[in-house]
């Protein structure tokens, strides 16, 4: 066996960063425990031109990860702009937990979802299949005995939600949320996640229309806050619809309300023993007053309060027609009325 096989089967600084489908590779970079423990997000943003890294053929990495069983390894999953980052760094800060926050190559999965079943799909269902078992094997592989993964995911990668629970070692996992008021005040409230809405509404509304069976709204009719409203549809009825038994709620703003009871939920429902002392250590600490997605900024639970009233009184009258939109949808549509009485 090669060094690099060896390497593969079981050493996790050797890293799936990118999916390349079209030449069917996979593009494997060093990383470190530091190095993961810092990066906020696992995609291009972890390169640079010193980054150790080679491009190697994924069928080889599927037929060398075939026979290895990874470890226990639980998901994140979310409809965005709810928490999950901060979430996965916390956990992470915990000894026993390898956090993976958003690996390019499960969006790259996701991505190809859409057209598998299709004529020009670009990777056979079969390939599709075998590939994501071994990206899963590959992110399960930990630094300690007894350590074990959790991989938060990119919100629209919870169309791949089923099937990740369904792989062997796959455990109990978490699924992310706020209200709709304080989901479209949040989009609203920051230019950069309006921006982020009006690229993603589009895929989500064709997501929400297959899972509804029916094409029963025209994206060029919706305002701002309806396309807000839809977007949290979207990706609560994807949520609602995975195996009741294989996730756990996390409202974030219950969350913050009691971080050291959000958190000991967090460890329980994916499997981790956490004492209490251990939790309140985390949940007190600096992780807690700083922004997740950039750790150099401050960010505090009463800043983002002051965030969201802020977007309230800027935006009402999109969060209003949002709400009013969302209420409409829940009379029509079971599915929608479902995630709003959660």
């Amino acid at each position: 066996m090669s060094d690099f096989a060896a390497r593969l089967r079981h050493d996790p600084s050797l890293y799936p960063h990118s999916l390349e489908p079209v030449s069917d590779a996979l593009l494997m970079v060093e990383m470190s425990p530091e190095s993961f423990a810092a990066a906020s997000f696992l995609d291009q943003r972890i390169l640079g031109p010193q980054t150790p890294g080679r491009w190697a053929a994924a069928q080889a990495i599927d037929a060398t990860m075939a026979e290895v069983a990874h470890g226990p390894i639980g998901y994140i999953f979310h409809i965005g702009h709810v928490g999950s980052t901060l979430l996965a760094r916390i956990m992470g800060a915990h000894a026993a937990v390898h956090s993976l926050r958003e690996p390019a190559t499960l969006r790259t999965m996701a991505r190809l979802l859409p057209d598998l079943e299709t004529a020009e799909s670009q990777i056979s269902p079969a390939a599709f299949e075998r590939r994501l078992a071994t990206l899963a094997k590959l992110w399960g592989r930990t630094y300690a005995p007894g350590q074990r993964t959790i991989v938060k995911a990119t919100s629209f990668a919870s169309e791949l939600a089923e099937r990740l629970l369904a792989l062997p070692a796959a455990t109990p996992s978490l699924a992310m949320h706020v209200k709709p008021e304080v989901y479209i005040a949040s989009i609203l409230g920051g230019e950069t996640s309006r921006q982020e809405l009006q690229t993603l509404v589009q895929p989500r509304l064709r997501r929400l229309h297959k899972r509804l069976g029916a094409a029963a709204w025209r994206l060029y009719e919706l305002g701002i806050g309806e396309r807000a409203a839809a977007s949290w549809a979207s990706e609560m009825v994807t949520l609602e619809s995975v195996d009741a038994g294989r996730l756990s709620w996390i409202d974030f703003q219950a969350f913050l309300a009691d971080p050291q009871a959000g958190l000991a939920t967090a460890f329980a429902a994916t499997g981790f023993a956490v004492d209490a002392v251990e939790v309140a250590a985390i949940a007190t600490g600096p992780l807690m007053t700083r922004y997740s997605k950039g750790p150099e900024h401050a960010y505090t639970p009463e800043l983002r309060g002051q965030v969201l009233d802020q977007a309230r009184e800027e935006h009402g009258a999109d969060i209003a027609r949002g709400m009013a939109w969302l209420e409409a949808a829940g009379r029509d549509h079971p599915l929608i009325a479902k995630a709003l009485d959660r």
